[in-house]
């Protein structure tokens, strides 16, 4: 079983390349993603269960805060018109 990496003190993640920026990652590397909590080690249980005001997740090492999802779009789906905003879903396929 591969050793989990060392995360660093979150005073260094505005050091990062990927912390101030959008990441490019697709679906199921998103899914893939670990959560910090702010004063220990990731779990493995807890990905997505709690959202915290600072839902930073980490890939390998790296904190990362946006991303921006990747993949082909297989459908576009027209939701109605509410209040002012007109909702749009976008269908991706995997990679």
């Amino acid at each position: 079983m591969p050793q989990q990496p060392e995360f660093y003190p979150r005073d260094l993640w505005q050091h990062s390349a990927v912390y101030n920026s959008f990441v490019k990652l697709f679906c199921k590397d998103i899914h893939s993603l670990q959560h910090v909590p702010s004063g220990g080690s990731p779990s493995l249980y807890d990905r997505f269960d709690s959202v915290e005001a600072d839902s930073t997740r980490f890939w390998l090492n790296h904190p990362i805060r946006w991303v921006q999802v990747v993949g082909i779009i297989v459908a576009l789906t027209q939701k109605e018109k509410t209040d002012v905003i007109l909702r749009t879903l976008f269908t991706l396929r995997n990679c």
